[in-house]
């Protein structure tokens, strides 16, 4: 039997003001959401936003400006890496530091990666940390679980056609998320440059070899517990942070190598072929 709110069970729908009847339904329902909410049974989205912003907006902006910058060392080559979860701090940093590079000539190669510790789908890249290597000294870790939203700049910065963003894994990663940004296998670049099948297959650490970077492994036991990280975390050690960009960092490193070798290649024989080519040059 259909019920009605407010004792309207006992009189036929026809005798039932339209306005009044939605107007009790209306009430009804926002009773029983309140005491679902007492009880603990519900939470909403908007306490939790809340929530998450807060905490953050108790440290003054003065301070916070200082906050999440470190110093780490691979192969004693010195790199700043900024771990941030402010939208403001987050397009200040593509401003200062990724916007001079645009500038530059030449192929823009930028190691990228993705770190999470949730499986599911929805949940994947609200809770990932999206880590940014754009050059020997810079690297930025963006807590997306925390971000409000993902500023305009960096959806900008990750869907600039002008840079390769190269990165180890990042097919599968970026298949469970949704980034604006189309990537490289670091094991398919260095295979087609190298002209060399077998490294489509291979480990970062063999990449490296190959490309003669010096490599550093890298050392999740003493930076934690079990040698996992916890991505969710909202302060990292120095440790944990080096162990965070380590495989953005070297993609990139590997990439800017070969891609460089590679125009360089093309220029030299350019020349080559350019003063062979002169009258003054031939040869009888």
């Amino acid at each position: 039997m259909l019920t009605y709110p407010y004792g309207f069970a006992r009189r036929p729908p026809s005798q039932i003001p339209a306005v009044a009847y939605f107007v009790s339904l209306y009430l009804s329902i926002s009773l029983y959401l309140l005491r679902a909410c007492a009880a603990g049974h519900l939470s909403s989205s908007s306490s939790i936003l809340q929530t998450k912003t807060t905490e953050r907006r108790m440290i003054p902006m003065s301070i916070l400006l200082k906050l999440g910058k470190y110093e780490i060392k691979f192969k004693d080559n010195p790199v700043k890496v900024e771990v941030l979860d402010s939208e403001a701090r987050i397009s200040s940093w593509i401003t200062e530091r990724l916007k001079p590079r645009l500038l530059e000539e030449g192929p823009i190669i930028v190691g990228l990666n993705l770190h999470a510790s949730k499986n599911r789908r929805r949940a994947f890249l609200a809770n990932s940390l999206l880590v940014i290597c754009i050059d020997d000294e810079n690297c930025l870790v963006v807590q997306l679980k925390y971000v409000d939203k993902i500023p305009e700049d960096l959806l900008k910065f990750l869907g600039d056609s002008k840079i390769c963003f190269v990165g180890d894994g990042l097919d599968l990663k970026l298949s469970r998320g949704v980034l604006p940004c189309k990537t490289v296998e670091l094991s398919h670049l260095v295979a087609r440059i190298c002209q060399k099948p077998s490294y489509c297959n291979s480990s970062l650490k063999a990449l490296a070899t190959a490309s003669e970077v010096p490599y550093e492994s890298p050392a999740l036991g003493r930076c934690c517990s079990g040698g996992r990280i916890n991505y969710e975390a909202r302060v990292f050690s120095k440790e944990e942070v080096k162990a965070l960009v380590h495989d953005a960092y070297f993609c990139y490193k590997i990439g800017q190598k070969l891609v460089n070798e590679l125009l360089c290649d093309d220029t030299t024989q350019g020349t080559t072929q350019e003063t062979q080519e002169r009258p003054g040059n031939e040869t009888t």
